[in-house]
């Protein structure tokens, strides 16, 4: 339907005065949606704020989260159920008034629930810890169903904790006997008892009865099993301390043990065996501080980590003991090869004799005590100037720090080297007959030549002669030392291949003599222009 404006007489046509009246219009619909706005803003309900220092999060029977978040106000409050921080938060309470109904709510109690330590009573700061809650009255007894109702009405069966280790339970309850029943607990904690309260009067949701859940901290023990290194024997008596690798701190906030705190001192039994009393969850070291009769004090540290029992057993950690030892080992000075068959005897007149390796193994060696070795007979053709060993083993059982101390020493044999050689290209020669002879004129060796020296130990210190082929003419003076090291005795003969040599060398020698003198000459007569 059109509407048209009667045109006055003398009045022009306003084709623009339509839209001016419905832009008018609009404008009085938006600022009346906007005062309507303001208002709701505005408005201020009274059921749903407190003050309180606590904050919660509610699950309901299908395990959701409680979506309701009700305005909250920030308070202090010292009585925190045995917490030790005196902070301040801000907490989310449930609908007051009964679920929605204040006169429903009249003469019931709103409840607070604070996990705390059982040891030191300090709030648990941990969120998704579960519970149940039962009544123990024949009206309402068994698992208890509580609700809140804003905006939708939900059920909940189960409560969790909230990052501070706290909830309210969702709707006040009334007067009577209750237990919550605890189904979860952090890493480091046990799941705890039952905890029984008893509602007798009405409390308000700003001054809450207050339930506080004990849980204690989870503890395990440590297994040591004590074995000799080599036979895997059990090493019993055994002295191990077991110390904190770590600062051992329970979710509480509570230091249970600095890091180097010795939590505990263990004996192994006959068995190799020993077991720790029960330590907090966490990194430890185990360190041996004493160490049975002829074993040392190991000083291999053992890491070991505490964790909360489980189905599987508990692990044993093996701590490998060794004997303390002394190997004394001797050697030949020249040839590094081992002597055996060498008698030594101790300082308590034992005897020991060096085997196929040249090895004397010490064992059973008592803490705290001074031995010594030393050579009683060397076989032939050894000598030596000092063949002894001395050796302390201190009260942990090691012998200048070690469990197992080596040392070596040496013997040596008085060899000559004697043989003959040509004189020019100082080869050995072969199939001449050589004696050497003592000092006083004994002989001592007597041998022909085979392209090679002739090796003679167990020389005594002195002069020799070395004689050729029998001719006294020929006989060559040496000294020979008391020492390890190998002597040298050689004497020089010529040979049919040095009398080849020294002619070759003389014929040309004179034929560059020779060659020299021509070329010079030449040189002078083309100079002289002959």
């Amino acid at each position: 339907m059109r509407i048209f404006k009667r045109k006055r007489q003398g009045e022009s046509q306003n084709y623009w005065q339509p839209a001016t009246d419905m832009m008018l219009g609009l404008l009085l619909v938006i600022i009346l949606l906007l005062a309507l706005l303001l208002s709701y803003i505005l408005r201020k309900d009274d059921r749903y704020e407190f003050e309180t220092s606590h904050s919660t999060t509610y699950v309901t029977k299908e395990a959701g989260d409680w979506t309701r978040k009700p305005e909250s106000t920030t308070r202090r409050d010292d009585d925190d159920g045995g917490g030790h921080e005196d902070d301040t938060t801000t907490t989310t309470i449930p609908n007051s008034g009964g679920g929605g109904h204040p006169s429903e709510d009249e003469g019931k109690t709103a409840v607070l629930v604070t996990v705390i330590d059982a040891e030191t009573g300090n709030v648990i700061k941990k969120s998704g810890i579960m519970f149940e809650l039962y009544a123990e009255r024949d009206a309402i007894g068994g698992l208890q169903a509580l609700h809140t109702y804003y905006p939708v009405k939900i059920e909940y069966k189960q409560y969790e904790t909230d990052e501070n280790g706290r909830f309210y339970l969702p709707e006040k309850i009334v007067d009577g006997w209750y237990s919550l029943h605890n189904l979860t607990a952090p890493e480091s904690y046990e799941v705890g008892a039952n905890t029984d309260f008893e509602i007798t009067e009405p409390q308000d949701w700003d001054d809450p009865f207050l339930v506080s859940v004990p849980l204690s901290p989870a503890k395990n023990i440590v297994k040591i099993n004590a074995i000799d290194s080599e036979t895997k024997d059990p090493v019993p008596n055994g002295v191990y301390e077991i110390i904190a690798d770590q600062d051992i701190v329970t979710l509480d906030g509570s230091v249970r043990l600095k890091n180097g705190e010795i939590a505990d001192v263990v004996t192994c039994d006959e068995k190799g065996y020993a077991e720790s009393k029960e330590l907090y969850l966490g990194k430890y070291r185990i360190r041996q501080k004493e160490a049975n009769a002829f074993y040392a004090v190991s000083s291999t540290v053992l890491a070991v980590e505490v964790k909360k029992s489980a189905d599987t057993e508990i692990p044993v950690t093996q701590a490998l003991c060794e004997k303390t030892e002394f190997v004394f080992t001797l050697t030949d000075e020249y040839t590094k090869e081992p002597i055996s068959g060498v008698v030594f005897t101790d300082n308590s007149g034992n005897e020991h004799t060096t085997n196929e390796n040249g090895s004397i193994i010490l064992t059973n060696l008592k803490k705290g005590q001074s031995y010594s070795l030393s050579a009683r007979q060397l076989p032939q053709p050894y000598r030596a100037k000092r063949l002894s060993a001395e050796f302390t083993v201190n009260n942990k059982g090691l012998i200048r720090g070690e469990a197992k101390f080596a040392y070596s020493d040496t013997a040596y044999a008085i060899r000559l080297s004697a043989g003959i050689v040509d004189r020019i290209l100082k080869q050995n020669v072969n199939d001449i007959n050589l004696t050497l002879y003592s000092e006083d004129g004994e002989v001592v060796a007597n041998w022909d030549s085979n392209g090679a020296d002739y090796v003679i130990e167990g020389l005594e210190p002195g002069k020799y002669q070395l004689e050729i082929g029998g001719r006294a003419s020929t006989r060559k003076t040496f000294e020979v030392k008391d020492t390890g090291s190998l002597q040298y005795a050689r004497v020089y003969t010529w040979t049919i291949l040095d009398s080849v040599l020294l002619i070759t060398g003389i014929g040309v020698f004179a034929l560059a003599i020779f060659i020299a003198v021509r070329l010079i000459r030449r040189k002078k007569k083309v100079k002289n222009g002959e």
